[in-house]
């Protein structure tokens, strides 16, 4: 690549170029295979080229990359681990283009999206361009050996169309970590999947003169990716192949500054464990048996074995951000349980309500309540947290094994994390994103 302005696909897998969905992605077939030359890429890029153009396309090298080691995967399989290849693999791009590149383009499965951005948001460091993770809700079913027909059925063209229009236009003002989807350009933190009935057009047929058009309308349910909590459920949105910012826009660099602190672009991996954080979402219907005599046995009357690693545990309540607290009291002592092993408990709520909602809650007054989270948002905070307490106790030698010393360690850990855990509240409270 001789130009200076470099696009990057990066291929996490998902439903736009997936080898894992059955008959149709195995037209998609060559995926993985690089004396193919990446067919299913080449089509993408003929797709787009065919429906919006080639105003975008044409003012950038492309390059296409995997998942060192794995190739494409379906999201919801993914792990930490996976997730550390994305940044390795984000590395690798970094150090082989350095200064030449504008952007990057991730290609996401949308169940593990909301998950994987913010955990981006908080690993990436100094970022000098924009990184767009984006997906689709229906794949697309055209073959590589056939590219005279445009495939309108799904909406990965459209979503991946809007990642490189905001590069285009805006990947030099505002670099940081961004989602496209249905025609809107989100922010990573506060970011939830929802369902929406809608009706998809299907096209068939060649586009050209003289082409047959045959239009299928059917119900679907499809979906869309919103900040929930802030002043704009997005950032922008794609009218007619033009920008529409929301107020929010002249925030976000500001925003990105208290997260992208460092020099130098990096992409830190998470040492911790995926067993070193805990999320559970409570519902009506589930009122666990969380005692403190289950906490060391699996035989216990909690059923539960939590592991030895454990460094935080989050709640997502109710909706309305209460959590059951009369039967047995049993969370109640499960958190006072963790409390005294120096183990903090976060609660969220599933739309990151503001504290003065938490109801039933307010004797739990122990409790870390970020305002702003939901537990998408904090589950990948809790790791960056806990990553980063970790390698701090880590330089401060093996501890003593008498239970003294090890309970200052717990002390210790627990003064940690509740400190940064304050931090990145601190942050969030800051960045309500309430317009002027």
């Amino acid at each position: 690549m001789t130009s200076r302005n470099i696009i990057v696909f990066l291929n996490a897998g998902g439903t736009i170029m997936s080898t894992q969905r059955g008959d149709i992605s195995r037209d998609l077939i060559g995926l993985r295979d690089r004396a193919d030359n990446h067919r299913a890429f080449r089509l993408m890029r003929d797709q787009l080229s065919k429906i919006y153009g080639g105003d975008v396309l044409a003012k950038y090298e492309h390059a296409y990359a995997e998942i060192g080691g794995r190739g494409p995967i379906l999201s919801e399989n993914a792990s930490l681990g996976y997730w550390n290849d994305i940044l390795d693999s984000l590395t690798s791009v970094y150090n082989e283009y350095g200064e030449s590149l504008r952007g990057v383009v991730i290609l996401h499965g949308t169940d593990t999206m909301s998950y994987m951005a913010p955990l981006l948001l908080f690993r990436a460091q100094g970022l000098t361009f924009p990184i767009v993770i984006t997906g689709a809700n229906l794949q697309p079913s055209l073959s590589p050996d056939d590219t005279s027909k445009i495939d309108m059925a799904t909406d990965a063209w459209g979503n991946i169309h809007a990642a490189l229009v905001f590069i285009d236009r805006y990947g030099g003002v505002v670099p940081g970590v961004y989602v496209s989807f249905a025609s809107r350009i989100c922010l990573p933190f506060n970011l939830r999947k929802l369902r929406r009935q809608a009706a998809r057009d299907r096209v068939v047929g060649e586009i050209d003169a003289g082409a047959f058009v045959h239009q299928v309308i059917e119900p679907t349910h499809l979906y869309r990716f919103e900040n929930v909590n802030t002043a704009a459920p997005y950032l922008a949105r794609i009218v007619d192949g033009e920008i529409v910012l929301s107020d929010i826009f002249r925030h976000v660099q500001s925003i990105y500054k208290k997260f992208q602190r460092g020099e130098g672009v990096r992409f830190n991996k998470i040492r911790v464990t995926e067993r070193s954080c805990f999320l559970l979402k409570i519902t009506p219907a589930l009122f666990p048996l969380f005692t403190d005599s289950g906490w060391q046995a699996s035989g216990g009357s909690a059923g539960y074995d939590l592991p030895n690693e454990l460094s935080i545990v989050i709640f997502e309540g109710y909706k309305s951000g209460t959590l059951p607290t009369s039967f047995e009291n049993s969370i109640q002592k499960f958190c006072l349980s963790c409390r005294d092993r120096g183990i903090p408990v976060v609660l969220t709520t599933r739309y990151g309500l503001h504290e003065s909602e938490y109801g039933s809650t307010k004797d739990l007054t122990f409790l870390i309540r970020p305002k702003m989270m939901i537990s998408e948002t904090m589950l990948a905070a809790a790791y960056h947290v806990v990553d980063e307490v970790e390698a701090e106790l880590s330089r401060e030698g093996e501890p003593d094994l008498d239970i003294a010393s090890q309970r200052r360690l717990l002390d210790r850990r627990s003064h940690g994390i509740e400190r940064r855990l304050m931090m990145i509240e601190e942050l969030f409270e800051s960045i309500k994103l309430r317009p002027d």
